[in-house]
């Protein structure tokens, strides 16, 4: 792998199925790094909410369902969501954290719940 800085990096999150079918395939890029199952690593995916009423002084805590020691986790928006949680998702200007898997709103924090689509990662499969 030549990785020229890691701007270039490209990472894939690959089901063990989904890596097998790349590689059978040949679309396997040597110059990518692929994180699938079998590195320790089992891939989810669930849909849910944020909750207005569990933001905390800006601050939504997803560590109770899924502790940082256990789980990586992303969020993204759900493609169901209404333009007013679109906006309320944008507005909140979110950011995550790997180190506490809480989410941090730089902006106004939401005042309705809002769909969104939960990828998490199991660390030790």
């Amino acid at each position: 792998m030549i990785i020229k800085d890691l701007t270039t990096l490209k990472i894939n999150k690959l089901t063990k199925k989904q890596y097998d079918a790349a590689l059978a395939a040949g679309t396997i890029n040597e110059n990518e790094l692929y994180i699938k199952e079998d590195d320790g690593f089992s891939i989810n995916n669930t849909a849910s909410a944020l909750e207005a009423s569990k933001w905390n002084n800006g601050v939504y805590d997803l560590s109770d369902q899924y502790p940082n020691s256990e789980y990586n986790v992303e969020i993204s928006l759900d493609s169901t969501a209404t333009n007013a949680q679109y906006s309320a998702y944008a507005n909140a200007k979110m950011v995550g954290s790997s180190t506490t898997n809480q989410l941090k709103a730089f902006g106004l924090v939401p005042t309705i719940d809002i769909p969104v689509f939960i990828t998490y990662y199991k660390i030790g499969g």
